[in-house]
């Protein structure tokens, strides 16, 4: 289960950009209008075009099971993300992406090259420019009822094998909620998160939600950020992989023709 984590971790941060419309009810609102409005509900276009890294640090928490983590995000646009989870006694998950690769590690599992399915949703986690990348179509389910709040269901399916569902709140525009469906290594894969707590990033004047409630599976875990940092100075080596990571992708490209 822990080797997830990093993965549910990701899912945190919300795609903050308006792209293409590609289907729409006629009596709903496009998909362009209603991520539009998210990015104006979130500090608009500029605020998010002026953030271009981050760095964010809080804890991970699994009630069920009474285990607690220390967790970092680093992220760099366009395509470069880190994620930590530090629990004391189990040992240390990381995940990131960049360049089109994305990878795992964990001392459960140990270290993995991502499906591109999944590659593909850590992607769009990161992705300031376009939340249709990747994607062959989206198009507005309706109206739900999301933890007691009125909001518009968005469905993104992909060519590669998965699918995501993102509700918007009518009041505020902001992303409420996200359900995830891939296929990895480990058999098919379904999350939901609850996004709550929105703040600004750092002195930016984008807004991210500090909390998410998140379920994969049978159990339920909690993300709190206590940090959230703009346009901080990361360096390079900060997204490389792990050694033992670094082998297997060097393994990969000896069998590219």
């Amino acid at each position: 289960m822990l080797h997830r984590l990093a993965s549910v971790a990701l899912l945190l941060i919300g795609s903050s950009a308006a792209g293409q419309a590609i289907v729409a009810p006629t009596t709903q609102p496009s998909v362009e209008s209603i991520l539009a409005r998210h990015v104006e509900a979130i500090g608009g276009a500029a605020a998010r075009d002026a953030v271009t890294t981050q760095r964010m640090t809080g804890t991970i928490e699994l009630p069920s099971l009474d285990i607690t983590g220390e967790l970092t995000i680093l992220v760099a646009q366009p395509d470069r993300i880190r994620v930590t989870v530090e629990f004391e006694g189990l040992g240390k998950v990381e995940q990131g992406a960049a360049a089109g690769v994305g990878w795992a590690n964990d001392p459960f599992s140990g270290p993995r090259i991502m499906a591109e399915a999944e590659r593909l949703l850590l992607s769009r986690s990161i992705d300031a420019a376009d939340p249709l990348k990747g994607f062959a179509s989206a198009v507005v389910v309706g109206d739900e009822s999301v933890a007691g709040r009125k909001a518009t269901r968005i469905k993104f399916l992909a060519d590669a094998g998965h699918e995501i569902d993102e509700w918007y709140a009518k009041d505020t525009g902001r992303l409420l909620q996200r359900q995830a469906t891939w296929q990895t290594d480990f058999g098919p894969e379904e999350q939901t998160i609850l996004y709550s707590d929105y703040a600004p990033v750092g002195d930016s004047d984008l807004l991210a939600p500090k909390r998410s409630e998140q379920t994969f599976g049978t159990n339920d875990l909690v993300i709190v950020l206590d940090t959230m940092e703009s346009n901080v100075q990361i360096p390079d080596d900060a997204f490389a992989p792990p050694a033992a990571v670094q082998e297997l992708l060097d393994r990969e490209l000896e069998f590219v023709p």
